[in-house]
């Protein structure tokens, strides 16, 4: 192992990403960086114990958020801001049989985790639920009475996008959403109100038809500001790390853009709550039709 280095931990206070120097990286140095990690988390995965690891596994967490991340950023920032806090530089040669080496490892490790679990997971997950529905009561948290306003505008034009983009399905269950068809049949009559892909509505399982709602995949609540400034330190501070994870994702989501169909999914009431509760993840898949771009997955009892 290389010279000390004093690692970060987020036991000693907010980490400002924004001041982190992530320089690019030669494909070597990405190499050597993705090895030293892999090294890394092996070697605890490996000597992990259950018991120790509650009340979730540090490890775990840090391989998956990397494994998913979809930044091809040549600076590789999780990376670089992994090996900072364990201390480790990309040439070193890490000595798993010295004691102090692999405590002070597993010490920055475990802060790496919490920073990330503290600072984005559990806030994402507080606000995900949230998501606001076009309707007078929906509350956008927004500064002012006419911006609040154009927020419930935004979010009833995105329900409307978001419906006829998904051809008024939920993505996951496939119900049609029962506001839509109670209007075909008002308007066509019940024997000839069809659903988007030309099918007679009233040929259809009665069970299939269900109340829809508009899901944001990052929550609306991110790009709002409230009156409490530590709240919106921590909204920025994962805004930081989201960009970590995804250079550049955070000007698409900047401002109104967060209220785009490319942020947003069409759910049944109950799956929404799941996927705010981070009970269903979704898979990008190659196929052409958005509906079947994604699978998902229930994790049930988690």
């Amino acid at each position: 192992m290389g010279p000390h280095r004093r690692h970060r931990t987020s036991l000693e206070g907010d980490i400002d990403l924004s001041e982190s120097t992530w320089r690019p990286l030669n494909p070597v140095e990405r190499g050597k960086a993705k090895a030293a990690f892999y090294d890394i988390v092996n070697h605890f995965d490996g000597s992990s114990n259950p018991t120790t690891e509650k009340p979730y596994s540090r490890t775990k967490l840090v391989r998956l958020t990397y494994e998913y991340s979809l930044s091809d950023d040549p600076r590789c920032p999780f990376l670089q801001e992994f090996l900072r806090f364990v201390n480790i530089s990309i040439d070193d040669s890490i000595n798993f049989d010295d004691k102090a080496t692999v405590d002070e490892i597993r010490s920055g490790l475990n802060s790496f985790a919490d920073f990330l679990l503290n600072n984005f997971f559990l806030p994402l997950k507080a606000s995900a639920i949230k998501t606001p529905q076009p309707s007078p009561a929906g509350s956008s948290q927004a500064p002012s009475r006419h911006s609040a306003l154009e927020s419930r505008e935004r979010v009833a034009s995105l329900r409307r996008d978001c419906l006829i983009r998904d051809r008024h399905r939920c993505v996951i269950s496939r119900n049609f959403d029962l506001i839509e068809a109670d209007r075909r049949y008002e308007n066509s009559g019940d024997d000839f109100a069809l659903d988007d892909e030309g099918q007679l509505l009233i040929d259809q399982d009665p069970d299939s038809f269900a109340e829809l709602e508009v899901a944001h995949i990052l929550p609306h609540s991110l790009n709002t500001t409230t009156a409490n400034p530590e709240l919106n330190k921590s909204k920025a501070i994962a805004l930081e790390i989201l960009d970590m994870f995804d250079n550049g994702i955070v000007y698409l989501i900047g401002g109104p853009d967060i209220d785009r169909p490319l942020n947003a999914l069409t759910l049944r009431i109950d799956l929404h709550r799941q996927f705010g509760s981070f009970k269903i993840s979704f898979e990008a898949m190659q196929k052409s039709s958005y509906w079947s771009c994604w699978r998902s997955e229930l994790y049930r009892g988690k």
